[in-house]
């Protein structure tokens, strides 16, 4: 068994980042409790505002390189049950830096302020 520690890992040329070909992790996301307008945990994130029933918007640490990055989006009622299921949620880039998140319930079709509600962003750092 081997070990690999490494501070930094760059291009064989020595100095360019390194190419990463058919991979991509997400370069920000937030797990949000809308009903209590906090932060359950978050990756690349400055400040959450609410600004209506089931619609927040988050800001990044870090912006990407233009607004045409992909957000990904779930929600569910209560962040510790799978019972649940009744809820649906959308996201959409705002700026290089902000982008929106909105659940609401299947049924109606209404906002809510979900207990568990996710994002994750997918697209090139600036």
């Amino acid at each position: 068994m081997s070990t690999l520690k490494a501070d930094t890992i760059v291009a064989s040329n020595g100095t360019s980042p390194v190419t990463l070909t058919k991979q991509s992790a997400a370069k920000a996301w937030s797990h949000l409790d809308f009903s209590a307008a906090s932060v359950h945990d978050s990756f690349n994130e400055s400040s959450i505002t609410d600004i209506a029933t089931g619609q927040f918007t988050v800001d990044t640490t870090s912006a990407l390189i233009n607004a045409d990055y992909a957000v990904v989006t779930s929600a569910c009622n209560n962040a510790n049950s799978t019972t649940n299921t009744n809820r649906a949620s959308q996201g959409t880039a705002i700026t290089s830096s902000q982008y929106y998140l909105c659940a609401m319930i299947i049924s109606n079709n209404l906002a809510t302020d979900a207990a568990s509600v996710s994002g994750a962003v997918h697209g090139d750092l600036a």
